[in-house]
């Protein structure tokens, strides 16, 4: 009977006498041991200090086990083969096979710390070391990733068992990596260059290098669409015509490409004078997609040529307002001093979008009323303005960290005061 009412429906209290009801799930519970909060930060806290340490090995053997590699002898390698091994096997372990997805996450970071702090001289270089990360799994070109580079974009293997912190730590150190690469290439063309602004200008004949700010290119609707890639440019003059030599980051491509272009059997080139005027120059008698390319060299020296103008108005803006200042960033931040300061930050600064904010500097006045110190903002430069906007008719209390000044102002002071904090530690070392 039980049998055969097994999987029915029960419909009233009379069937249950005959029904067989589904047994009660096995849920799973928490075990006593494990449900106080006060264990399990205990159990966190052997963790987190395991991965400390683990972190630390592989950020001292990376480059012991390179050292080997590249520097030492055969025989020396030799007697020192056992260990090698070990190791290697070891951050193996540790980076591929580890059940802690701390103890992963820590070796995984160090190993991305580690490759992107290498010395590199090119963009080449740069390329062949990604490619290398990717071969190893360390990388995974994905169109979604973002981590860019070069024109591709990467994710870290999810073997790594990153977070989000530990991802915004990667990018920043991918940033840096690739700041240093375009720094350098860009100081090896800088150091090419023979002719200044107005020699070139003014139709000298040598080399001239300048830099080619990214442009911003957006839809009708006013919303970013792309931005077209900017570099360091070098080209040479002969008096008349400018010619394409070598660029840097997103520029290298096309100028290669100019290179290797022809008008009438002569290398591309660009007429100085067109430089002068507000519209690119057409040339006659040469198909249109040449002519494309000539404009395309007049736009990217236009940007350049432009951005120094922007930038003489700037350091002219900054000079005057030095003037206004009635206290120096060292009292100012150090000190906490009353008065006016003239505030730089040094660099370009990076909001959390991914836009920049360049050549930041301000004016900021710091006064005590009824024994409360207050800070605002004096006068800001006109390129500044929509950056500073939430932040120009605040008058906050100054509080810790200026805490209570409103975003971007808290934590542009926040930076700079630990800049200048820097800047006078290494001065106070050096002596």
């Amino acid at each position: 009977m039980e049998e055969n009412n097994k999987g029915k429906t029960l419909h009233s209290l009379r069937d249950l006498g005959v029904m067989v009801l589904t047994p009660v799930l096995n849920l799973p519970e928490i075990s006593p041991s494990l449900s106080s909060l006060e264990a399990l930060e205990e159990q966190a806290e052997m963790i987190r200090g395991g991965a400390e340490k683990i972190g630390d090995w592989v950020k001292n053997i990376l480059p012991t086990l390179e050292n080997l590699k590249r520097g030492a002898s055969r025989e020396a390698k030799e007697l020192v083969t056992e260990k090698v091994l070990e190791a290697e096997a070891t951050l193996e372990g540790f980076l591929w096979r580890d059940p802690t997805p701390a103890y992963r996450r820590a070796a995984w970071l160090e190993v991305c710390n580690y490759e992107f702090s290498k010395e590199i001289h090119s963009q080449k270089e740069a390329e062949i070391l990604l490619g290398q990360l990717v071969n190893k799994g360390y990388l995974v070109e994905d169109p979604a990733g973002i981590l860019r580079a070069y024109g591709k974009t990467y994710t870290i293997s999810s073997e790594s068992f990153f977070e989000a912190q530990e991802i915004a730590e990667t990018r920043w150190k991918l940033k840096e990596f690739l700041d240093r690469v375009n720094k350098t290439e860009s100081k090896s063309l800088f150091d090419q260059s023979n002719i200044s602004l107005e020699e070139f200008l003014n139709g000298k004949a040598g080399k001239f290098v300048l830099d080619i700010p990214p442009e911003e290119v957006k839809n009708p609707d006013g919303i970013t669409a792309f931005w077209r890639g900017g570099g360091t440019l070098l080209v040479k003059s002969d008096g008349e015509k400018i010619f394409p030599c070598l660029a840097t980051v997103s520029l290298q491509k096309v100028i290669k490409e100019l290179r290797r272009m022809t008008i009438n059997n002569t290398p591309l080139y660009l007429f100085l004078t067109t430089l002068k005027k507000d519209k690119p120059p057409f040339l006659q008698k040469i198909p249109e997609e040449e002519n494309k390319k000539v404009q395309l060299l007049w736009f990217l020296l236009k940007r350049g040529l432009h951005q120094l103008e922007e930038r003489e108005k700037i350091r002219a803006q900054g000079e005057e307002f030095g003037t206004e200042a009635t206290t120096s960033p060292k009292e100012w931040f150090l000190k906490q001093k009353s008065g006016i300061c003239l505030v730089k930050y040094e660099g370009d600064w990076e909001n959390p979008d991914g836009t920049r904010a360049k050549n930041l500097f301000f004016l900021i006045k710091r006064v005590k009323e009824k024994g409360i110190k207050r800070i605002c903002l004096v006068k800001v430069p006109d390129h500044l303005k929509e950056f500073f906007a939430k932040c120009m008719d605040e008058y906050p209390e100054e509080g810790n960290k200026y805490e209570e000044s409103p975003y971007p102002l808290k934590a542009v002071l926040q930076a700079v005061y630990g800049q200048i904090n820097k800047s006078v530690l290494i001065t106070q070392n050096g002596k």
